[in-house]
């Protein structure tokens, strides 16, 4: 008789993930994802996404930083001239940046814990080394803040004052946002880490009494 394995949908979402990365870093297709911009266009957005999805996203993400532009006149843009294609790759970078604090972010949420009620103690330390991971991902979050920021300063430069990419407007307003303040994740994630650290220190000192 035919023994049936059945798989939930998380695992098998795992198992095709992990097949798709490997055909893809095998060299099939290697010679057509080699830019920026398809690597970038293999990021797909939704706001219901398992942990795969995100770690999916973060090595598309990551090849695109590791990888080279395609020649402007296959920009996601429209490029007429070199001011054009340097801010370009400015409002790119900062762009991709963003979406990879958004994704470590969003890893952290997972494993994060808000408060430590006395009746955890029996899982003091699953939910310490729970945090310890957040911790991580918040502070690879924070590194793609800091380049954010920093691409953003350079798309900001006085030379580009005037200079205004339309098909990218979602990206300029980014930076604008950055510039001007509005957008700060550098706040965001400090008040995650205080708060992480706070209730992992409530953990560490539980004990047998406490429970």
């Amino acid at each position: 008789m035919r023994s049936i394995v059945l798989y939930d949908n998380r695992s098998m979402r795992k198992v095709l993930l992990l097949l798709f990365i490997s055909i893809l870093s095998s060299g099939i297709f290697a010679y057509k994802i080699k830019y920026v911009e398809g690597f970038y266009s293999l990021y797909v957005e939704n706001f219901y996404k398992y942990p795969e999805d995100v770690n999916r996203n973060i090595y598309y993400l990551k090849a695109a930083l590791d990888s080279d532009f395609r020649n402007p006149l296959y920009a996601i843009a429209t490029i007429k001239d070199k001011n054009q294609w340097e801010k370009y790759r400015y409002l790119m970078y900062t762009h991709i940046n963003l979406k990879l604090v958004d994704s470590y972010i969003q890893l952290a949420s997972v494993l994060d814990k808000h408060e430590a009620l006395f009746y955890n103690e029996p899982w003091k330390e699953y939910n310490i080394k729970s945090l310890n991971q957040a911790e991580l991902y918040y502070k690879e979050a924070e590194k793609h803040w800091v380049d954010a920021v920093e691409w953003s300063n350079l798309a900001a430069k006085d030379e580009f004052m005037f200079l205004f990419i339309n098909e990218l407007n979602f990206f300029e307003d980014e930076s604008y946002m950055i510039q001007s303040g509005e957008l700060n994740y550098r706040k965001i994630i400090e008040k995650h880490l205080t708060r992480l650290n706070r209730v992992r220190d409530t953990f560490k000192n539980m004990d047998k009494n406490t429970y």
